[in-house]
């Protein structure tokens, strides 16, 4: 499985595990199979950051056989997989990211996590293209998920976005619910500097 969103700093490639997964896609039979999907999606997270197109075509493969094959599962990570090479130098992927968010949402049986995750990738693909009554509708969502599932990382993620979106405004944000709270809800997540701005969806 990737080491998907909060385990891998930005800049950090696993080369084994690039390696591991290239030659067991080399091995497999031809045709459509849930870990040629895995595979593929594991190279399109730990390719992120890299500097070469695999990880973007792997992406496409991964999200085409997801959908082929039917699982919503391996649909979840490889759109996922999808939205983090859309933030690559290479591609222009503001739209292509409010399209795999809506997709999420979408979802049929979807886990919360799911849900939670879609509305932060809207959230930040909103705020991207300046939609701001948009974005501040997907934050609540988020916010709403994880106080209610006690899910740290996405709350971090929308107070981060409701500092920044603060800032634009001129106005201070409260203490308690931006940056006292993003420390303790960032501790052991693995996303630092640029990595979580990657996370929320920036650069755009």
């Amino acid at each position: 499985m990737p080491r998907a969103y909060f385990f891998r700093e930005h800049g950090e490639t696993d080369d084994d595990l690039v390696g591991t997964v290239e030659q067991t896609l080399a091995r497999l039979p031809p045709g459509d199979q849930p870990l040629r999907c895995r595979l593929l999606t594991t190279l399109a997270f730990e390719l992120a950051d890299g500097g070469s197109e695999r990880g973007y075509h792997s992406s496409a493969q991964a999200v085409e056989m997801a959908r082929r094959l039917g699982d919503p599962f391996l649909l979840t990570m490889a759109l996922g997989g999808r939205s983090r090479q859309s933030l690559s130098f290479w591609h222009d992927g503001l739209d292509e990211r409010l399209r795999i968010g809506a997709e999420l949402l979408a979802l049929p049986g979807k886990p919360v996590t799911t849900e939670a995750l879609a509305h932060v990738m809207l959230m930040a693909a909103s705020s991207g293209c300046a939609d701001f009554a948009a974005a501040d509708q997907h934050a609540g969502q988020a916010a709403r998920i994880a106080d209610r599932y006690d899910l740290p990382t996405v709350a971090a993620a929308v107070s981060i976005y409701r500092a920044t979106r603060a800032a634009l405004d001129g106005a201070q944000p409260p203490l308690q619910s931006s940056t006292s709270r993003r420390p303790r809800s960032t501790a052991g997540s693995g996303r630092t500097g640029r990595g979580w701005r990657s996370f929320a969806g920036h650069p755009c």
